[in-house]
């Protein structure tokens, strides 16, 4: 353990002496295994798993033009969106090349939360171009974020909250409570499988955790540490996973680069990568085309980067 006293344990996941491998993220320390990397990656193929790890942080977007402001940043048309409803969404540079990716929620007409969008909505939000509320300039981690995935995963779910959750449809979420809490449900899952995301309070998120696994470990769940998770399933799923498969080309973004100055600087860049595929790093930026994420790509309305989709699309 860290004798540092400005790096914690991570607050959702609950401390266990057994642990002896940590590593550091954002200042928290977190298990990098709990119960070796074979059983939990087997986990997602038997079973299911909880991944509390995650420090995701979240972006809330609010005003009139809330909904306009995403969807001309966003490959799809974030305008159509309901209320209830998720949506992986992809903002792309003039030269369609990646800038972001995430999961951004309809939560209310005029209201979204977006995930892994820092800080290049709070620059977007500062134009002036559109009616939403100033975003802060760092997204604030007051939320916690829990995976469970794996063919048992909804079994867990319904038994820790004591409801039938049939009902969320994919990229669908509503609320429900575990012991005692509200949290909300966001069925997801890549290529197919089966997944959902827990969403609250870090108030009370050891004990939503604690329920979870007392509720899973009848169907053999497994904790997922950080090292299962950097494999986890998205390279066998062919799901592409930022900063494992590809960079991000936010300095092709002017107001990014602008307002990150050196941070996004083909210098700074090139300490993203190891390993011997290249020396240049935009030669591992990527479009959505190149992914076969076509079905995310709705040419009916005018984005950032639609002329060049166009083109290579042809």
């Amino acid at each position: 353990m860290s004798s540092n006293p400005n790096i914690k344990l991570h607050p959702a996941i609950p401390y266990d002496p057994a642990i002896a491998l940590y590593h550091i993220r954002r200042g928290l320390l977190m298990p990098d295994s709990f119960n070796g990397w074979q059983a939990e990656t087997l986990s997602w193929k038997k079973s299911a798993y909880l991944a509390s790890n995650l420090t995701m942080p979240i972006q809330y977007v609010r005003g009139r033009d809330a909904a306009k402001h995403l969807a001309d940043h966003c490959t799809s048309n974030i305008s159509t969106m309901q209320v209830g409803r998720g949506r992986h969404a992809i903002m792309c540079s003039e030269k369609g090349n990646i800038i972001r990716n995430g999961v951004i929620l309809r939560v209310a007409e005029n209201e979204f939360e977006c995930y892994t969008f820092a800080p290049l909505l709070e620059i977007l939000s500062k134009s002036g171009r559109y009616d939403v509320k100033p975003m802060p300039e760092e997204a604030k981690f007051d939320d916690f974020i829990f995976q469970i995935g794996g063919p048992k995963s909804l079994e867990i779910l319904e038994q820790a909250a004591q409801e039938d959750l049939h009902d969320i449809k994919f990229m669908d979420f509503r609320y429900t409570k575990i012991s005692g809490h509200k949290v909300r449900v966001l069925r997801m899952g890549m290529a197919g499988t089966l997944a959902y995301e827990l969403h609250g309070k870090l108030d009370y998120a050891q004990e939503v955790h604690n329920k979870i696994y007392e509720a899973g470990k009848a169907y053999g769940m497994e904790k997922l540490g950080s090292q299962s998770y950097n494999i986890c399933n998205h390279t066998e799923n062919g799901y592409p996973q930022t900063g494992a498969h590809f960079l991000t080309a936010e300095a092709e973004h002017p107001e990014y680069a602008k307002h990150m100055g050196e941070a996004v600087s083909p210098e700074e860049l090139q300490k993203l990568i190891s390993g011997s595929y290249t020396i240049d790093p935009t030669q591992c930026y990527r479009n959505p085309l190149e992914f076969g994420w076509d079905n995310m790509v709705n040419f009916k309305h005018d984005f950032l980067g639609k002329e060049a989709l166009l083109k290579i699309k042809e």
